[in-house]
């Protein structure tokens, strides 16, 4: 198990993570009220956003010594 989890990359875990909790928002059966969808990020925020997973993953990091 710990072999899968080391080898998986963060953005699909946090794709796996927004999906589980959009299923979980939209079978609750106590209907929830839906909130308005916020505005797609733009361009330079999602470059940012992309940039920011890609730095915090050990696979991407410069070595320092």
């Amino acid at each position: 198990m710990p072999d899968v989890f080391y080898d998986t990359p963060i953005p699909e875990i946090e794709l796996a993570l927004d999906g589980k909790v959009d299923f979980l928002k939209k079978t609750n059966p106590w209907g929830a009220k839906e909130e308005e969808t916020p505005p797609a990020a733009s361009e330079e925020e999602a470059a940012d956003r992309l940039i920011a997973i890609l730095r915090s993953s050990p696979r991407y990091r410069k070595p320092t010594s």
